[in-house]
Parts: structure tokens; sequence; C-alpha cells
């Protein structure tokens, strides 16, 4: 079980590298899914709302909406340059 969950955790510890991505925002769903399509069944019982909620409590409360204002303005510049690009 131990592997599985170390290659969960760059899910949600991914926010301090790179482009921001859609597991940073929603870490509980990919997890889940991840855990779900596991080779290892004790992982399909494992409880991700508490596993993501402990990690949470090891950053600082800045942390989540930075993670989500930094995916909303890729998104929405990615949004404004394909539209500049079009015209």
């Amino acid at each position: 079980m131990g592997d599985a969950v170390q290659e969960s955790i760059p899910l949600y510890l991914g926010a301090w590298a790179g482009v921001p991505k859609e597991p940073q925002v929603f870490p509980t769903w990919y997890i889940k899914r991840t855990f779900r399509h596991a080779e290892d069944k004790r992982l399909h019982h494992v409880n991700v709302e508490a596993f993501v909620q402990a990690a949470a409590t090891a950053f600082p409360a800045w942390l989540r909406p930075l993670q989500v204002f930094r995916f909303g303005l890729a998104t929405v510049g990615s949004v404004v340059v394909i539209l500049l690009l079009a015209l």
C-alpha cells in the first residue's frame, strides 16, 4: 500500500512545479480514481477525503487559494491568447 500512496502524493504536492494541472486543483477526485483502479485492493477502502484533508493541514492556509487562482489564471490566459491569435 505504501507505494501507491507515495505515487499519489505528487498529485497533491505538484503545486510547486510547472504549469498548474487539474490534479492540483481537484486532488480528491484524482486520488480516488487512482486508488479505485489500483491493483492493491486495500487502496479501494482508503478514506480519500480524510487522506487529502490530513495532507492539506501540512501546508499553509494560503496554498489552496493560490493553486485555484493559478489554475484559473492559466486557463483564462490561454483562452485570451487563443482569441488574440484568431484575430
